[in-house]
């Protein structure tokens, strides 16, 4: 303990403190091994590159063939008068390499499809790439061959006061979900180390200061032989727990001067765990089954995340149970008797990884497996319609996702309508809506026909885009306001996070941020 204390953290551990305790030192070696691609310098692309300059990403290339103008100086951060005139890709580059001295950067003056023409294999070597601020027809091209490669695309979209972010994958697969979970402690279906544990817990035999000082875990146990005495079953009514609590109350010790009961937090503890510990639920959650039951699991693939569910349907076979995660919360007891509980659970913990191990059709790093053990309640695989399914119309619950956006106060679906109208409106007239020589009202008819059009061809009926919608996307103008820019930034680089460390789950799969009410939706169909 004293040589821990003594240990100095390395500049490293100094400068990533907080977000080590986020997602640990294994995420944080992912996001500095990760190379993320950035379309367009936009006020969008600069504050999305910073949220991950500052973290520490490893690399990022930035793909812009405009130049900087006075305009951009009025808009974004990271454009200085002296870089009029110079590429955008270059001047960006430049100054959030200022950010972080660890992190690689590089500037590609060039349009993605010129790029995508000359050179496909170019982002073929990117973790994700994110689309700034490009109209959707305009990127099918890319997003055909990253959803072919498996690559993460990110859409992201600051639009007067309205954002918008899109997730394109075919699969991305999460071990450390970071799910808020019941502790894991089996009391209920316990393990025989820890059944013969607290049997040989003998309560009449201690003294106050020991009784006081039993781990919940061990009450519970006792109390649930206790009970099975005079019951077929667990309590499971909300009145049997009441009386199982009630039992574990009159265990409780007199004081030693005869005065009263003794406060003895242990057993308080373990009445307040009553309704938790007694809860109706499958051993085996019916999201884990869902997986454990997908094709991929009995056909795993090089995915490492798939040999492990198969090795867990495995498991699952034998046992009728997840593997134990081993993690004991804190609780009151005395020093040796939680030591003691915490060896039983990570032997078992441990028992359970050898046997993951083992099950296992090729050799994978002793601490991934451990990690996914411990993790086995909350994996998730998240899987969304391609860029072209979106856009052909053939999304089959984008109906659902209007039927439930009535009486949204963001109006997220008809602002998403609005966005793909926007983009056909562009791909028609190489302009935005409300933009150039043209008047706002002149756009407003047309952008309004091209909304209909948008929901005709995607099946939605009985729905319409209200004008005045219509004619706030046309006022906009393309504009791209910083504070809009910078929070949807912030929400690009924090879902890239997600991707890269595949901790945390993603949002499936697109949000719309609604500048004048402070809030956002998150869209899926």
């Amino acid at each position: 303990m004293s040589e821990d204390k003594n240990v100095v953290p390395s500049q490293r551990e100094q400068r990533y403190d907080r977000q080590l305790r986020l997602w640990g030192d294994h995420g944080q070696r992912d996001l500095e091994a990760a190379h993320v691609c950035v379309i367009n310098a936009t006020t969008l692309g600069t504050e999305t590159i910073k949220n991950l300059v500052l973290p520490g990403i490893g690399k990022f290339t930035i793909v812009d063939p405009e130049f900087v103008t006075t305009e951009d100086l009025g808009t974004n951060f990271f454009f200085e008068e002296r870089h009029i005139g110079q590429p955008r890709a270059n001047a960006a580059t430049e100054l959030l390499l200022e950010l972080n001295s660890s992190v690689e950067g590089n500037a590609k003056v060039d349009t993605m499809a010129n790029v995508l023409a000359k050179d496909p294999d170019f982002f073929r070597q990117f973790s994700v790439v994110v689309a700034c601020d490009t109209p959707l027809y305009a990127l099918l091209p890319l997003a055909t061959l990253l959803w072919a490669e498996q690559i993460p695309l990110l859409v992201a979209r600051a639009y007067g006061m309205i954002g918008y972010l899109r997730l394109v994958t075919p699969e991305h697969t999460v071990i450390e979900s970071h799910i808020a979970a019941f502790d894991d402690l089996r009391l209920t279906r316990p393990f025989p180390e820890l059944l013969a544990h607290a049997r040989s817990t003998i309560l009449d035999d201690l003294s106050l200061d020991k009784h006081s000082h039993v781990p919940y875990p061990i009450l519970v146990l006792r109390g649930i032989d206790a009970w099975r005495e005079t019951h077929a079953d667990l309590p499971r009514t909300r009145a049997e727990k009441k009386e199982f609590a009630g039992m574990l109350a009159s265990w409780r010790r007199t004081k030693d001067d005869g005065s009263g009961v003794a406060d003895e937090e242990n057993f308080a503890e373990a009445m307040a765990k009553c309704n938790t510990i007694f809860r109706s639920a499958p051993n085996v959650p019916s999201e884990i089954q869902a997986l454990l039951d997908d094709p991929k699991c009995s056909n795993p693939d090089k995915s490492a995340f798939w040999q492990l569910c198969n090795a867990l349907k495995a498991f699952v076979s034998v046992h009728n149970d997840l593997p134990l995660s081993g993690a004991v919360p804190d609780m009151h007891a005395d020093s040796r008797s939680y030591v003691a509980l915490q060896q039983l659970y990570r032997s078992k913990a441990a028992a359970d990884q050898a046997f993951i191990k083992d099950a296992l059709a090729s050799r994978l790093p002793n601490a991934l497996v451990a990690r996914f053990c411990k993790n086995a309640a909350g994996l998730v695989v998240v899987r969304t319609p391609s860029l072209e399914t979106e856009l052909t119309g053939h999304c089959g619950k984008l109906s659902d996702a209007a039927a439930m956006s009535v009486g949204d106060e963001t109006r997220a679906f008809e602002f998403y309508i609005a966005l793909r109208a926007c983009d056909r409106f562009h791909e028609k007239h190489n302009r935005y809506p409300g933009t150039g020589a043209h008047a706002h009202e002149e756009d407003a008819g047309e952008l309004s026909s091209m909304c209909a059009d948008v929901l005709r061809n995607a099946g939605v009926d009985g729905v319409t885009i209200g004008d005045d919608c219509v004619k706030e996307m046309c006022r906009y103008g393309a504009a791209q306001l910083h504070s809009v820019a910078a929070f949807v930034g912030g929400m690009t680089s924090q879902e890239i996070v997600k991707l890269v460390t595949q901790q945390y789950v993603p949002a499936n799969h697109t949000i719309i941020y609604n500048g004048v009410q402070g809030d956002s939706r998150t869209l899926n169909f």
